[in-house]
């Protein structure tokens, strides 16, 4: 998908994630302890998670120069990078490039890009036992657009991206994406678009 197509065709990709308690009741072993199982990371992966760290420290950064220390905000550089990833699977050209150098993620091929936070995804859960670490992503495209297969197979295979189209000239289309955030996140974020 070229970048000339984001004028025409509305995307909006979000990957939400959210935590919670476990139940210490389920713990395998009767030991009320469960083992961390740490995601293994190669030696490539380890760059891209220091280019990743890069990014989340200048995002944060920006975000508090616009914002200021007075108010409180939530936000997870993660799942904006998971939406830069998948977004990226879309471009080619100087605009993937400048996608993926944001992401600090400059000089990677797109199938590392991807396995790198399928990886994440598949890994987050079963980090600290003690929590249930949950993404979702979607991507919303308008119903008068197809976007293209393949832009489509890696987003759902990689990402675990739920695709689909609506007719956005609807008002109503804002209430099916809330409705599929609140239910993703278990009603912690019952409204994402106004």
């Amino acid at each position: 998908m070229r970048m000339k197509s984001w004028k025409v065709l509305v995307t909006i990709a979000c990957a939400l994630s959210f935590a919670s308690c476990n139940d210490s009741d389920n713990i395998e072993g009767g030991t009320g302890i469960k083992a961390p199982e740490p995601i293994v990371l190669n030696v490539t992966e380890q760059a891209m998670a220091s280019g990743q760290l890069d990014f989340a420290t200048s995002f944060f950064s920006a975000l508090y120069q616009q914002k200021g220390k007075e108010e409180n905000l939530l936000v997870s550089p993660f799942s904006l990078h998971c939406a830069l990833g998948m977004l990226s699977n879309g471009a080619n050209g100087e605009t993937r490039d400048a996608i993926l150098r944001t992401m600090g993620m400059e000089g990677y091929s797109q199938d590392e890009v991807n396995d790198y936070f399928q990886k994440l995804m598949e890994g987050l859960n079963g980090v600290d036992p003690d929590a249930s670490v949950s993404t979702a992503n979607s991507i919303w495209n308008n119903e008068r657009y197809e976007l293209l297969p393949a832009f489509c197979a890696v987003n759902s295979e990689k990402y675990k991206a739920q695709i689909e189209a609506l007719d956005f000239a609807n008002p109503a289309s804002v209430d099916v994406i809330n409705a599929w955030c609140e239910e993703k996140t278990e009603g912690k974020i019952p409204k994402i678009l106004e």
